[in-house]
């Protein structure tokens, strides 16, 4: 089954469960956000780098409009949604639309099973990278997520770029998902540990030190 629905080219990448704020400019994404607020209806954002948009994107719906401008302009609050992928894009209008296709992860017992387990390696790692980095978060929190919600939750964070974030969205696999966070978490904690290793080895030398920090 496909749906049409209004789309909106950004230069981020919306993640289910994600909440971003907007701020509603132009002319015709004016007329796009009114129509999706009069009709109570979702719209998608697609991933656009400057030059052309991904084929992959998630639905939002608007749940708070922030602040209204007297010449129209608007901030607003969006929240991610179910993903998609684009079928046939019509720009006859005021704003772009798009036949779209949605989606979800696949996966039987064992995958959703590797899926928990990679979950769980996930958290141990995220919890040294923390602790390296001085700061805290509730691991229970964490460890009660789906698999699904975890990996989106953490995609989310600056533990990806734009293009990483892209990939994990248009992945249908919790797993792989949550193996390229494990993977990128690693990384994060190995820079952690050498800059802190470095900072140990100027110790008070207040002249060097302000750069790494």
């Amino acid at each position: 089954m496909t749906e049409r629905i209004p789309i909106f080219p950004l230069g981020l990448v919306l993640l289910p469960g994600m909440e971003v704020p907007l701020h509603i400019f132009e002319e015709r994404y004016r007329k796009m956000v009114a129509h999706c607020l009069e009709q109570d209806c979702q719209f998608g954002i697609v991933y656009y780098n400057g030059c052309h948009f991904r084929s992959t994107g998630c639905t939002c719906r608007i749940k708070q409009v922030t602040k209204e401008y007297s010449d129209g302009r608007k901030d607003i609050a969006i929240e991610g949604n179910h993903r998609f992928s684009l079928r046939e894009i019509d720009d006859s209008g005021d704003y772009l639309v798009a036949d779209v296709r949605y989606f979800s992860d696949c996966g039987n017992k064992a995958a959703n099973a590797e899926a928990k387990r990679l979950q769980q390696e996930a958290v141990e790692i995220f919890v040294k990278l923390a602790e390296v980095n001085n700061r805290k978060f509730d691991v229970n929190f964490l460890k009660e997520l789906t698999a699904s919600e975890f990996g989106f939750l953490l995609s989310a964070s600056d533990l990806c770029n734009l293009e990483e974030r892209q990939e994990n969205l248009e992945s249908s696999s919790a797993a792989n998902r949550i193996q390229n966070l494990v993977m990128s978490a690693r990384r994060a904690l190995m820079r952690a540990e050498a800059q802190n290793r470095l900072l140990d080895i100027l110790g008070d030398n207040s002249d060097i030190r302000h750069i790494f920090n």
